[in-house]
């Protein structure tokens, strides 16, 4: 069930005709076993606003998000990217099946199995433009300056990002993004992009306080501020996803700051406390400032271009 403090925001995006355009084909065309990166030019990394669909460039939206992340709140975004940079990603990925590599952690307290893909690490990144294009565009000014302006943290420190692939079995146990021994990580985010991906088929990002499941929806972006309260984790991939035709992808990374190590051990009360007097000239009003004990989820749905979701975790999500 959804925590009661969850806000529902359908809104009918200016994209919405791109449905019958932009249909995914079947995974075994594209996507799928055999599916063969496309070599599209992407947008310029100066203008994010033609990367993702319309919902970036509203102030009102960004201002309801801020609101929902001060507050501790982890904020979903539905059809996050333009529609066709979002499909040629997920074509990509599966393009580079033997770039990417295996990740593991074994220790107490936190254990992760699963595959990934770190274009810096690959000698000819090149054959991944839209991965290539979406890598540079996170760790871009004008991105790190959106991070700022969501956090109110100085958001200017290299990016940390990465490609995910989750088999059957692989999973990600509970942990908060919080590093003790450097605290820089500030705004986390997760970009899904699988498509057809079946709420049966596991995989879930799953925030733990309260408990909320949320399906990894293909083209859905999670964001939330970082501290030490931010337990989450990726429920195992069912062996009944068959990899020749399902493969959980994402990308996910923080953005991070620069400022004064006094943030070295942030609490969720400091965290919140230093955002609300961080760089805004007008920051919210006190009473807008929630403790994280009661961390909640807003969903900020456009309608899902290419695959309705009704596994009955959006509380009346309805397609647009």
């Amino acid at each position: 069930a959804m925590p009661s403090r969850t806000l529902l925001l359908v809104l009918v995006c200016a994209a919405s005709g791109w449905a019958e355009r932009q249909q995914a084909p079947q995974a075994a065309d594209d996507g799928g076993a055999g599916g063969k990166a496309t070599g599209n030019a992407t947008p310029p990394l100066d203008q994010p606003q033609l990367w993702f669909a319309p919902w970036f460039s509203s102030p009102a939206l960004r201002a309801q998000m801020k609101e929902r992340l001060l507050r501790g709140d982890v904020v979903h975004v539905r059809n996050a990217l333009q529609p066709p940079i979002a499909l040629a990603a997920e074509r990509e990925l599966w393009a580079a099946e033997n770039d990417f590599h295996q990740r593991d952690a074994h220790r107490k307290g936190f254990q992760f199995y699963h595959k990934a893909l770190e274009l810096e690490n690959l000698q000819n990144r090149t054959k991944y433009p839209t991965l290539l294009g979406l890598d540079m565009l996170f760790e871009s000014l004008q991105m790190k300056q959106w991070a700022s302006d969501l956090s109110n943290f100085s958001c200017f420190q290299e990016t940390q990002q990465s490609f995910s692939w989750f088999r059957p079995l692989d999973y990600l146990s509970p942990h908060s993004d919080h590093q003790h021994d450097t605290a820089d990580r500030v705004l986390a985010f997760v970009l899904h992009l699988t498509r057809k991906w079946k709420p049966e088929y596991g995989g879930d990002f799953v925030w733990l306080a309260p408990l909320y499941h949320h399906h990894p929806a293909f083209n859905s972006l999670t964001l939330f501020l970082v501290s030490d309260a931010t337990e989450h984790m990726v429920t195992s991939v069912s062996p009944h996803a068959d990899p020749a035709n399902f493969r959980r992808f994402a990308m996910a990374g923080w953005w991070r700051t620069l400022q004064s190590k006094a943030w070295l051990e942030r609490s969720s009360t400091q965290l919140l406390t230093a955002a609300r007097s961080g760089l805004c000239a007008s920051p919210l009003p006190a009473d807008h400032i929630l403790g994280l004990q009661g961390l909640g989820a807003y969903e900020m749905p456009f309608g899902d271009l290419s695959e309705p979701d009704a596994h009955g975790w959006d509380m009346g999500f309805e397609d647009l």
